[in-house]
């Protein structure tokens, strides 16, 4: 009995050991089979030294087939080291398979990207995203093509290294084989509109199924286009949707005197570097940027113009509420004037930051812009102006952004605020400072 029973273990420790071999999941064991191979260097927890064993074997004896599996492997592994020995060798491999997973892989890790292009510029002897128009002419449509929609971080990529008219171009090429590439084709050959980051492709996505059924909008997007050469954003949906009439009638050298006469005689807070190493090289006088601006840029700023010097109501109410956030809401079109509606922060992170909730990341796409207070008079400064946190949160969601920044505070209660619009392509306008009740 002692006997038959070591007998059957001896046949089933043999067993799980052929199962292994043939798995290819066994360390320092025979990996040289098509599938072991493709198995291990794809898998997510391949053994380090395995792996790389597998890499160099696959290399030599499957070249065809190796750049797609080293491809997959880099996107799967969670291990660094075993990421930058597949960059080494994709690199080393030099095909178009690299060009694509490397590009991918700087999507979905923002903080490797710049290494990433390096690499792919130097294999394909061109900037990335020209090597994908040349793939678009040659009718190449694959998996990249339908994942840059599928999976923002390579819109991002390839927006921040190309232009809107470049991006246009790709669209125009496409056949649309997914939601997400239909609703940009749809932007692009309505409007001219090509979202210019991930978040603003998302809000883009949001706003859709409204802005093919808001004939309001859609007429005066095309009413400005020709009158004014006006570039859409979906930054605009609420301005488009909710002012009337009579402000689009409005020509654009009068919108501009309008905003002259408030702003020449207004007090302005010179900006200041938002942190040590930030450089103070932003241009925030109207004067010197009409040319660069928007039609409903110019609305924007006569409208709070009108709100920062004839609105007594206007200005926020500081108070301790939230002692761990700044203060923040959006800014709407009520009651024929602009009204700053407070939100709760979603979450608070401290006195220097403002975190939006979900119910104001709903309630924006009818909003004028947001806005939220740099408190100066608790941290005891007087820098004005937006951040480059700030900068970068306007470009990356496709938003307009008003600060203000509480700037002194007298025994009487008067507080003196400084305000400033930060668009959603980056002008930082400065509307000046006044005096309000506290």
């Amino acid at each position: 009995m002692k006997k038959t029973f070591w007998y059957n273990m001896r046949f089933a420790l043999l067993a799980v050991l052929i199962f292994k071999f043939m798995s290819g999941c066994t360390p320092g064991m025979q990996i040289s089979s098509e599938t072991n191979l493709e198995k291990i260097i794809t898998a997510p927890n391949s053994d380090r030294q395995q792996r790389f064993n597998a890499i160099a074997l696959a290399r030599e004896k499957y070249p065809e087939q190796v750049g797609h599996w080293l491809g997959q492997g880099l996107l799967n592994t969670p291990d660094i080291e075993v990421a930058d020995h597949i960059i080494e060798t994709l690199a080393a491999i030099k095909t178009d398979q690299t060009v694509i997973y490397l590009s991918r892989y700087a999507g979905k890790y923002p903080a490797r990207e710049t290494n990433m292009r390096h690499i792919c510029e130097e294999i394909s002897s061109k900037r990335f995203p020209d090597y994908i128009i040349q793939r678009l002419n040659s009718q190449k449509y694959g998996q990249y093509e339908t994942d840059v929609f599928e999976q923002l971080d390579l819109w991002q990529y390839l927006l921040t290294y190309s232009s809107p008219a470049f991006v246009g171009n790709w669209l125009k090429n496409i056949e649309p084989q997914n939601p997400m590439m239909e609703m940009a084709c749809y932007y692009n050959s309505e409007f001219g509109y090509v979202p210019l980051s991930k978040g603003e492709m998302l809000r883009a996505q949001q706003l859709c199924p409204q802005i093919r059924n808001n004939k309001t909008l859609q007429a005066r997007v095309k009413y400005l286009q020709k009158k004014d050469n006006y570039t859409f954003a979906v930054a605009d949906h609420g301005l488009l949707t909710h002012l009337p009439e009579d402000l689009f009638q409005i020509e654009r050298e009068t919108l501009i005197s309008q905003i002259d006469s408030y702003l020449n005689n207004a007090r302005h807070q010179k900006r200041a570097p938002a942190y040590s190493q930030a450089k103070n090289d932003v241009t925030d006088r109207f004067s010197q940027q009409t040319d660069r601006l928007n039609f409903t840029d110019l609305l924007r700023i006569k409208l709070l113009c009108e709100a920062i010097y004839t609105d007594s109501d206007f200005a926020p109410k500081l108070h301790s509420k939230y002692s761990n956030s700044e203060i923040g809401g959006l800014c709407f079109w009520h009651e024929d004037k602009l009204e700053l509606t407070e939100y709760a922060p979603g979450m608070k992170l401290g006195s220097h930051r403002y975190v939006e909730s979900a119910k104001l990341l709903t309630d924006a796409t009818d909003a004028i812009a947001r806005w939220h207070i740099h408190d100066q008079i608790r941290r005891g400064k007087e820098i004005a102006g937006p951040g480059l946190d700030d900068m970068e949160y306007a470009r990356q969601m496709g938003t307009d952004i008003i600060i203000i920044t509480s700037l002194q505070r007298s025994d009487d209660g008067i507080v003196l605020y400084n305000y400033d619009l930060l668009t959603c392509r980056g002008n930082v306008i400065d509307l000046g400072c006044i005096k309000s009740k506290y």
